[in-house]
């Protein structure tokens, strides 16, 4: 029963860790769309 009790922890603590790096993976997504659109907003306007 300890080998299960010591799972717990750290599945939850992957789990935490999968989803702190699936929102830095959209946040430097969406960093990436918008230079993307101003630098076609910007080549656009010439």
């Amino acid at each position: 029963m300890s080998a299960m009790s010591e799972r717990q922890p750290r599945n939850d603590m992957h789990r935490k860790q999968r989803a702190k790096n699936i929102a830095l993976m959209l946040a430097l997504l969406g960093l990436v769309v918008v230079v993307y659109l101003v630098t076609i907003v910007r080549m656009g306007g010439q």
